[in-house]
């Protein structure tokens, strides 16, 4: 699946069971983490997208000399 232009994947897992979600980050950096219901899995996602993106944008405090 995708979110703001970031992939990133929910499994279900069987042993313990629940859901896995993975975000894809770039360079091959990934973060990840397990939830007990998939909507929540989604959510943990979307919010890690959502706080990358949100980094993303900060503006850079100007330097001065």
């Amino acid at each position: 699946m995708e979110h703001k232009g970031i992939h990133y994947h929910v499994v279900q897992t069987s042993c313990p069971y629940g859901w896995r979600w993975t975000v894809l980050l770039g360079n091959g950096r990934t973060k990840s983490g397990t939830e007990g219901h998939r909507a929540w899995a989604v959510n943990a996602a979307l919010r890690v997208i959502t706080r990358l993106k949100a980094k993303s944008r900060e503006p850079t405090e100007a330097k001065t000399g």
